[in-house]
């Protein structure tokens, strides 16, 4: 018989029987192995259930030059090594604790990063309490705080910028802040 034709056969009583026996010894190894390799336990038993159906649909496939046992531990490890690639950098989210005391530390779902509605008005607030505040600045010291506060430039870049010292600039943005800090407060009471 070609190969050919062979792959278009299904498995035979014997092969079935020869696969349910090696499935029989070797189950509970298959899922001990496949446990250390990928790491979980948890998911140990559906890797090795996928990777048994998918030997008995390739079935036709062995070539019987090994042990059924040994063919079958190679596509469970393969399987588990596919799995450990596919998490890599997944960190796993239990869904019960495992001790108690636990339960208060677990995320089932990840933080939203946006900030709450209270959030946003309270930054806005503070934003236009900021503006207000710049407004009531001399003109050199609100230079000063928008070149190197809120612009982040270095004091040396914005003396240069302003055709004055070093020591000026940080003057000015010593009173700017001082100036700042006041209006802030008086607005906040």
């Amino acid at each position: 018989m070609a190969d050919g034709d062979r792959c278009a056969m299904r498995p035979g009583d014997e092969e079935v029987a020869a696969f349910l026996d090696a499935v029989l010894q070797c189950r509970s190894q298959l899922i001990r192995n496949v446990g250390y390799l990928c790491g979980s336990w948890e998911d140990a038993e559906d890797i090795v259930q996928v990777s048994l159906m998918k030997a008995y649909s390739n079935l036709h496939q062995f070539r019987g030059e090994a042990q059924m046992k040994t063919w079958l531990g190679s596509i469970a490890r393969n399987a588990a090594l596919e799995y450990r690639r596919s998490r890599r950098g997944v960190k796993p989210m239990p869904l019960e604790p495992g001790r108690e005391g636990e339960a208060e530390n677990l995320a089932i779902e990840p933080a939203d990063p946006r900030p709450t509605p209270e959030e946003w008005c309270e930054r806005r607030e503070r934003a236009e309490m900021v503006l207000k505040g710049l407004e009531q600045l001399s003109a050199h010291s609100r230079t000063a705080i928008e070149l190197c506060v809120l612009e982040e430039r270095t004091q040396v870049e914005a003396a240069k910028m302003l055709r004055v010292t070093v020591g000026t600039m940080k003057s000015r943005i010593f009173r700017g802040k001082q100036g700042l800090q006041e209006a802030l407060s008086a607005a906040g009471d």
